[in-house]
């Protein structure tokens, strides 16, 4: 059967062939977004203009380099040498990987030779042939990957006594220029803003005439009315609304474009609770502007050195303004103390030293304790009491040498502790005595790590760090949660043993997958069944990642889609907000929004890649995910695929030319569907999802021609 159907295929392109009336033709690969390296490439100056006699080579009598209108190849003139001698032209450096082609004509008595400059000094000689007529040599093979091409130079090739005599002429280096570095600057007015206040944000993009979007993203929970803008003369806006207080980073992402590389920049707006604004610099002391603000006011502290211990009994938005304000105190005082009354505040931005206790919450709800630095405390970093203490947000701070960084009384539930940096060089213990609170994406080490649960229970615990370098001590007489599911995993303990060679839901499949094959066992009631091979990496709390590219096809013919897929993570502790862009070489195929996605979890983005008005080529295809605002770790940003030829449609091998080669391969996939053995994406020519006669019609149009 399959002898039979490749018969018939065969007559049938022969009597396409005939009906169609294909001819042999050559196709250029010429382009505007294609630059010219070269100046006077066929010397019609009439001189060496942008040239210079080379003459490096040992040499006999008589050798010598000239222009002359001795049979050019085209034009009026052509470059003539004799002996071992040529012509050299240097310009700035283009990236090997930016060159499409290096070419030229000669014709010489005996040989021709070329030679590479590159930016490190390397000289690459190469005879390329021989030919006594004009004949055309093609030498881009010859580059050296991974160097800067700085210049060529073009030689005759006679010996030390023979003179030969040498003709170059229409000598040409066409490159894609790699982008420029674009910068953004974004600024957002007025500032500081109450809660709910429309704050406009203006990005502006410096580089050569950028085009294309910026992205917009935010560290708290506002709301553009714009997440994407196009760029209008460099430009663009939007407005910002937070009903939050405290700072917010706001990020502006500009996506590059084929002349400019992605950039972006942030600002800090202060949100205040709507109310005015109180300065401690214009009081005797902070307590007193505390004291002076009304509820719902913002108070801002200024940087410098304070001893004194504060109270809030009111809402209000304590904010340590810029280099943190630096309180210490006596051993046996407390930082800052927030009453019930305090209930929706927030303290962030104040580094706290030698205080007998950090900051006590003291039967307040729904406050945001975050960004502070707390070290050399006597007893409790950050403590919440009583009843009333829930809803409460303790995030991002850091603690230094401090017995009790965190401790949660028994009647304290509900609360969430995330993102907090605990180190110390003795022993530590974080103490979650109460129920139902959420403890995640923590990092703690000392050389000894206690985790007083006693009594607690319904608390959730994962994608923390328990780095104890001599002993880890679990006291738990309750039921609690120790991971957040697979393959999200669970904690991170320096004591587990176990090995990881197996991976899924069970642990039962083969492969490893970073989470221990066995589970953590804490007691009878509490067990991390995905304890986690490696410390959990997300150290800076925010992280995205590409983790995958993939194409449809490997070989597309131009004019023609193909579909991108790219899997994104948010490998960080925050749900999160960016951009993706999605590229071949440095042209943007599209960029899109992921919005909220949730910590540790994956996303699918399909990219509709149209190669209408692409040169015939091979393009890297490669995706970039804009970083959010306070991510560190960029290692995971961008991700390339290789290269995907973009040719003549029919040319389903991808060596430029559509030929019987390419026909055997549509004859073995003809019919097929995806998942089918013989299915050949290349082969589907219109990317319809079957090889069938109108892909066999589209191969006949274009059989024999060649791309030049």
């Amino acid at each position: 059967m399959r002898i039979r159907t490749a018969v018939f295929l065969a007559l049938a392109f022969l009597l396409l062939v005939s009906s169609l009336n294909v001819t042999n033709k050559i196709i250029s690969k010429a382009s505007t977004s294609i630059k010219e390296a070269i100046v006077n490439g066929g010397f019609e100056t009439g001189d060496l203009t942008g040239w210079t006699a080379d003459y490096s080579e040992p040499n006999p009598p008589g050798a010598n380099v000239a222009v002359v209108t001795t049979n050019p190849h085209s034009g009026m003139y052509c470059a003539y040498d004799v002996g071992n001698v040529g012509v050299k032209q240097t310009f700035p450096g283009i990236p090997v990987s930016s060159v499409q082609s290096i070419m030229f004509w000669g014709r010489t008595d005996l040989a021709l030779g070329v030679a590479f400059i590159y930016s490190d000094g390397t000289f690459d000689s190469h005879v390329v042939g021989y030919s006594s007529s004009w004949a055309y040599f093609d030498v881009t093979s010859d580059l050296m990957a991974g160097k800067v091409l700085t210049g060529i130079g073009l030689w005759g090739w006679a010996g030390n006594t023979t003179l030969g005599n040498t003709y170059f002429d229409d000598v040409s280096i066409q490159y894609t220029p790699p982008p420029q570095q674009s910068s953004t600057s974004v600024s957002c007015t007025p500032n500081p803003a109450s809660t709910g206040e429309p704050v406009n944000c203006i990005a502006t993009i410096s580089g050569s005439d950028p085009t294309g979007t910026v992205t917009w993203s935010a560290s708290s929970t506002g709301n553009f009315s714009q997440s994407i803008c196009t760029l209008t003369n460099g430009t663009c806006s939007t407005t910002y609304a937070d009903t939050l207080t405290g700072s917010v980073t706001i990020t502006a992402s500009y996506s590059g474009d084929s002349n400019n590389t992605p950039s972006s920049d942030t600002t800090t707006l202060t949100v205040t609770s709507g109310g005015p604004i109180y300065y401690s610099a214009n009081y005797t002391t902070v307590q007193a502007t505390i004291d002076a603000a009304p509820s719902g006011a913002t108070v801002i502290i200024a940087p410098g050195f304070y001893s004194e211990s504060l109270i809030l009994d009111k809402p209000l938005t304590i904010i340590g303004e810029r280099d943190p304000p630096v309180f210490s105190g006596g051993t046996s005082a407390i930082y800052i103390t927030l009453l019930s009354g305090a209930s929706g505040s927030t303290v962030t931005g104040i580094e706290i030293t030698n205080f007998a206790e950090g900051i006590l919450v003291d039967n307040a709800s729904n406050c945001r304790i975050y960004g502070n630095i707390m070290s050399s405390i006597g007893s409790s970093g950050i403590v919440l009491d009583g009843n009333s203490a829930t809803g409460n947000a303790v995030f991002d701070n850091v603690f230094q040498d401090t017995p009790t960084p965190i401790n949660l009384t028994g009647s304290a539930g509900g609360n969430t502790i995330y993102g907090n940096i605990i180190t110390s060089q003795t022993s530590v213990t974080l103490n979650i005595g109460a129920n139902e609170n959420v403890v995640y994406g923590n990092s703690m080490s000392g050389s000894q790590i206690v985790l007083n649960l006693t009594n607690s229970n319904g608390n959730i615990f994962y994608h923390n760090n328990f780095l104890a370098t001599s002993q880890l001590t679990i006291l738990t007489s309750g039921n609690n949660t120790w991971s957040n599911g697979y393959p999200s995993g669970g904690n991170y303990w320096s004591n587990y043993v176990g090995a990881d060679v197996k991976s899924g839901a069970n642990q039962d499949q083969s492969g490893s997958d970073g989470i221990g094959d066995t589970p953590y066992i804490i007691d009878g009631n509490n067990t991390d069944h995905y304890p986690l091979m490696k410390p959990w990496t997300a150290k800076s709390g925010h992280c995205v990642a590409v983790i995958s590219v993939v194409t449809a096809k490997t070989v597309i013919g131009q004019g023609f889609g193909c579909n991108v897929t790219v899997t994104v993570a948010d490998e960080g502790e925050y749900n999160e907000s960016f951009s993706v862009a999605a590229y071949a070489n440095t042209i943007g195929i599209g960029t899109q929004q992921v919005s909220g996605l949730n910590s540790s979890c994956q996303m699918v983005l399909n990219f509709a890649w149209s190669t209408t008005g692409l040169t015939y080529g091979k393009y890297t295809i490669s995706a970039y995910a804009q970083p959010v605002a306070g991510q560190t770790d960029m290692s995971g940003i961008d991700f390339t695929l290789g290269t995907v030829t973009v040719t003549i449609p029919g040319d389903i091998n991808g060596d430029f030319h559509v030929s019987l080669a390419d026909l055997v391969l549509l004859a073995n996939a003809y019919g097929s569907h995806p998942n089918q053995a013989k299915w050949n994406p290349n082969a589907d020519i219109n990317g319809n999802g079957i090889v069938d006669l109108s892909d066999l019609v589209l191969l006949a149009n274009h059989y024999g021609q060649t791309v030049s």
